[in-house]
């Protein structure tokens, strides 16, 4: 457990926390485990292997608000991250089912503002009907064209890293330097499956 809430006041909720390996062995024992609880909304450390990220997915098509962390840069990393912890045999169905059940991938960097605090520059993408469509066809034509897509999907629809860093030097809050790391870092040569 990274951070213990059971210090935290609350008339409205009941915060239940379950520690791998103290309580259960695994991630995805820990969020069937969570199921039986009859929660309202799981959190699930981190999604970095194949039973994890099926175990999330299943508490999310059942009902539950799930919210999970994996350890990438941006949208596109976070399809290939989740696609390299898959076994070859089930990627499409698993990849499938991710798609139909995200709403919303965020990812962010803190780095240092211009008055010594720290600043979140953050790429997101929102998963409406249309895009889980676009998402859906690709992944049944090619589950490696993911993360491309993805980050084309960004572009169009969503708010890019690069964008957010920009508009936040625009503003005065970060450093222009940085706006040229994310710029360097989001090349097309570095971009996932690009």
């Amino acid at each position: 457990v990274e951070f213990v809430f059971d210090k935290v006041q609350t008339i409205s909720c009941e915060i239940d926390q379950t520690s791998v390996p103290e309580d259960v062995s695994t991630f995805a024992e820990g969020v069937r485990n969570a199921l039986r609880r009859d929660p309202d909304i799981i959190m699930v450390g981190e999604s970095r292997d194949a039973e994890t990220i099926k175990a999330a997915v299943l508490a999310a098509q059942t009902g539950h608000t799930v919210y999970s962390t994996a350890h990438s840069n941006n949208v596109s990393t976070t399809f290939l991250r989740l696609i390299q912890s898959l076994p070859v045999e089930e990627m499409q169905s698993i990849m499938g089912s991710v798609i139909d059940s995200v709403r919303t991938i965020i990812s962010q960097r803190l780095v240092s503002s211009v008055d010594g605090k720290r600043c979140a520059v953050r790429e997101y993408l929102v998963f409406n009907a249309a895009i889980r469509k676009e998402l859906l066809s690709v992944a049944a034509a090619n589950v490696a064209l993911l993360p491309a897509k993805a980050a084309d999907l960004v572009e169009r629809h969503g708010r890019s890293m690069l964008r957010h860093a920009e508009d936040l030097a625009a503003m005065g809050r970060i450093d222009p330097a940085y706006v040229d790391l994310v710029r360097r870092d989001s090349a097309p040569a570095n971009k996932a499956g690009g």
